[in-house]
């Protein structure tokens, strides 16, 4: 199931298309999807009768496999959904107090 999950987010989600589509929804970010294959519709139409073939060769598994399916699914879009575009200005912030941060202890370090 978890195979499935992981293997269709970049088979099915991935791609050029995908690609454009995300920039539109989250155009502040810098992000990368990967082409798997040079055909992707091959390559989706290879993943789909790869999994068709598992379920027909062990049906007594289907729900199983449907409901871990699933249950990964909604682990892998709750990591996909929890990630925040921090941009130029958190960075450099986040840089500033680590900075400080490591200052601090240096200061402390040379009074002792």
């Amino acid at each position: 199931a978890a195979a499935f999950i992981l293997w269709g987010a970049l088979v099915v989600g991935g791609g050029k298309a995908t690609q454009a589509k995300v920039r539109k929804v989250i155009p502040r970010c810098e992000h990368r999807l990967f082409d798997v294959a040079e055909d992707m519709k091959k390559a989706r139409q290879s993943f789909k009768n790869t999994f068709t073939a598992i379920g027909k060769e062990w049906p007594e598994h289907f729900a199983t496999l449907e409901a871990e399916a699933a249950r990964f699914m909604d682990l892998n879009n709750s990591v996909v959904l929890s990630v925040r575009c921090w941009g130029v200005t958190a960075t450099a912030i986040t840089a500033g107090v680590a900075a400080l941060g490591v200052g601090a202890v240096v200061a402390c370090r040379a009074r002792a």
